[in-house]
């Protein structure tokens, strides 16, 4: 099956690419991020998967179905993040393997990798095939 691939998610591709580079670079490579109260850190990752989740948003501006469901798979990332940290407020304890958990969510979603998993779903092209095509 054929994969029409937009120049908007092209470039959706490339921003999400050079947004993951420019966190990891001077967020992570550097340190200061650590260096920041644990309540911005939060903040910043929160700003990080919103500028993804913008991206995605605006390469799938025609297909509505992708669109939708980029939507909805970045709102069940922020109801289970947030539940995972409500869950550790009300608690007061860090749990370490459920940071683990969260953390691997965090960079699945803020990657590249589900960015280009979208792109090759054969769902949702606006354009009606023929009627004598296969």
């Amino acid at each position: 099956m054929k994969t029409n691939i937009s120049k908007r998610e092209i470039a959706g591709l490339v921003l999400i690419v050079v947004v993951c580079w420019l966190f990891y670079a001077f967020a992570f490579e550097n340190g200061w991020k650590q260096k920041l109260p644990r309540i911005l850190g939060h903040l910043l990752n929160l700003l990080w998967i919103v500028i993804i989740f913008a991206i995605g948003f605006w390469s799938f501006h025609k297909n509505l179905l992708k669109k939708k469901l980029w939507s909805l798979s970045y709102l069940l990332l922020l109801i289970v993040l947030l539940t995972g940290a409500l869950i550790e407020m009300l608690v007061r304890k860090k749990f370490y393997l459920s940071s683990d958990f969260f953390g691997g969510l965090k960079a699945t979603f803020t990657s590249p990798f589900v960015f280009v998993l979208f792109l090759l779903l054969p769902i949702g092209s606006d354009k009606k095939p023929y009627k004598n095509e296969v």
